[in-house]
């Protein structure tokens, strides 16, 4: 166990008992008053990957469920001179069918998609949503992103 224990800091050198211990890279205030903490973790890792690695540091995926949040996350990445990055976020497909999901949360995905998406290109199993260029993408579980953390306090 205490191997690990000692395995996990290693590997995740920011991990502070299950709470991310740097500042939010972007902090957004809902019309509601509850606020989201946004990390942009830049290492590239397959969605399932990042799933746990957010989940380990007490997050989730980025749900982009609150109208207006895929405009404040695409103007700090258009900021940041990141917006042409491929960002993954907590969206999956369901089943077989061409419906989307955030995840937590289970709200539909109805908008926010770039032109001609969501298209499981080449019929390659693209059950994962991304962020690119200021849209939603599909792509496979497999594909290999930076991704975008999240947690609402």
């Amino acid at each position: 166990m205490k191997i690990l224990v000692a395995f996990a800091f290693v590997l995740f050198g920011d991990l502070a008992f299950g709470v991310y211990s740097r500042a939010c890279d972007l902090v957004w205030k809902l019309p509601s008053g509850k606020k989201s903490c946004y990390f942009f973790f830049e290492g590239w890792r397959p969605w399932y990957m990042a799933q746990i690695e957010c989940e380990l540091y007490g997050m989730h995926l980025i749900a982009l469920e609150a109208e207006g949040e895929l405009e404040v996350i695409t103007q700090y990445l258009k900021k940041e001179s990141k917006l042409g990055t491929e960002w993954l976020t907590g969206g999956i497909r369901l089943g077989r069918t061409n419906d989307f999901q955030w995840s937590p949360g289970n709200t539909p995905i109805i908008s926010g998609w770039n032109e001609g998406e969501p298209n499981n290109y080449k019929n390659q199993g693209e059950d994962r949503v991304s962020l690119k260029n200021g849209g939603i993408n599909d792509v496979t579980g497999l594909v290999s992103c930076p991704y975008i953390c999240e947690y609402d306090y």
